[in-house]
C-alpha cells in the first residue's frame, strides 16, 4: 500500500469518527474526521493497477479495508467508533449500486454498500 499519513497534531478522545474514501481511477484515498471539532485528522491513499480489467471491485473493497484499518489506528480509535463512511466512486450509482464504472471496466452491479458493510 502506497501513500503517507498526515497528523494535524490535534488530540483529543471519545468522539465519532467520519470516513470518507474517493475511488479514482489510479488510486483510493480517504481520509477520517472527528465530528467534535471537524478537524481532518490522517489521510491515505492505495495505488491500483494501471490495467482496468484488474481493478475488480474486490480488489478495491480489500484496498478500502485496509485504508479504514489504517486511518482508524493512527487515530488511536477503534472501527466502533466510525459512525459514516461516505464514498465517491466514478460512474453510475444508484443506491449505492454501481450500475458500471467506466475506469473499471468489471464493475457491473456493484453493491458498494453490502460490500463494505461486510
Amino acid at each position: 500500500m502506497a501513500g503517507e499519513l498526515y497528523d494535524s497534531g490535534v488530540r483529543f478522545g471519545g468522539s465519532d469518527l467520519l470516513v470518507g474514501v474517493d475511488i479514482g481511477g489510479s488510486a483510493v484515498k480517504a481520509a477520517i474526521v472527528d465530528t467534535r471539532t471537524g478537524v481532518l485528522r490522517f489521510t491515505a491513499e492505495a495505488s491500483l493497477p494501471l490495467e482496468g480489467r484488474e481493478r475488480t471491485s474486490a480488489l478495491v473493497i480489500a484496498h478500502i479495508d485496509a485504508l479504514l484499518s489504517r486511518l482508524v489506528h493512527a487515530a488511536g480509535s477503534t472501527r466502533s467508533a466510525v459512525r459514516a463512511l461516505g464514498v465517491g466512486c466514478p460512474g453510475i450509482v444508484r443506491k449505492g449500486v454501481v450500475e458500471r464504472a467506466g475506469n473499471f471496466p468489471t464493475w457491473r452491479q456493484v453493491d458498494l454498500v453490502a460490500e463494505l458493510a461486510a
